[in-house]
């Protein structure tokens, strides 16, 4: 997806160059500008074109800056919220050409911070931070939808788009592992606890089951439902990965 740069966006036609108007209007090198401009800078409100793509909002000194929406043509989507000199910066919601969804925060022009992202043709939802465009840190991934009301779900921490340390596998059925994960997988000793209230420990190496320990290393935390996991329960599974 090309994006509104501000290289472009500072370019202005010669004769505009000092101008300082609340609503000018000019075309130059392929894009348009209605708005205010201010000693030959966009700023203030405006709008500017540029082929298909499309930004409606505030600039400030040429640049976009403050709330603003970026439509990408007909089939690229579009972003609506906040930037910062030039750049997508705080809180923000963007669709992608493909229908998924991501609401939260960006800094420069990425995804960082606590946001959550939708998979609307699978129904999958990741809520949860991010970093570099990436999932990083604590966060909740659903594997849900119409056609699957008994989904699983993954509570624990991420790096690098993978989950990566402490973390609690939901199973739609009603049991739960309880456990660590390296790479994506299983990794590790942990156990699984079904829906009685039976519990097996297990011993994990890349996401296989390579032993059968007899009892429990430790006591489980105990969750009744990923929508019901009260601030405890979260902490203390925050505190088991330190």
């Amino acid at each position: 997806v090309v994006e509104l740069t501000d290289k472009i966006s500072l370019e202005l036609p010669p004769d505009a160059t000092n101008l300082t108007s609340p609503k000018a209007k000019y075309s130059f090198e392929g894009c348009e500008y209605i708005g205010s401009v201010l000693n030959g800078l966009r700023h203030g409100y405006g709008e500017l074109t540029i082929g298909e793509l499309k930004y409606v909002g505030e600039f400030f000194a040429g640049m976009k800056h403050g709330f603003g929406t970026i439509t990408y043509g007909p089939n690229g989507g579009s972003y609506e919220g906040f930037f910062k000199e030039g750049k997508k910066n705080g809180k923000g919601i963007r669709k992608f050409p493909g229908g998924n969804i991501y609401k939260g925060d960006y800094r420069n022009d990425e995804r960082q911070g606590e946001g959550v992202m939708y998979w609307v043709n699978t129904g999958e939802k990741y809520k949860g931070f991010w970093d570099k465009n990436k999932r990083k840190g604590f966060g909740m991934y659903n594997w849900e939808g119409a056609d699957r009301p008994f989904a699983n779900r993954f509570v624990g921490f991420w790096e690098d788009d993978l989950k990566e340390g402490s973390g609690i596998w939901l199973y739609g059925n009603g049991n739960y592992f309880c456990g660590s994960w390296k790479a994506d997988e299983k990794d590790g000793l942990g156990f699984m606890v079904d829906r009685f209230g039976k519990q097996t420990t297990l011993q994990f190496s890349k996401g296989k089951s390579v032993k059968v320990t007899p009892g429990v290393p430790k006591k489980p935390v105990k969750v009744a439902s990923i929508k019901r996991m009260s601030n405890t329960e979260v902490n203390a599974l925050k505190k088991s990965n330190d």
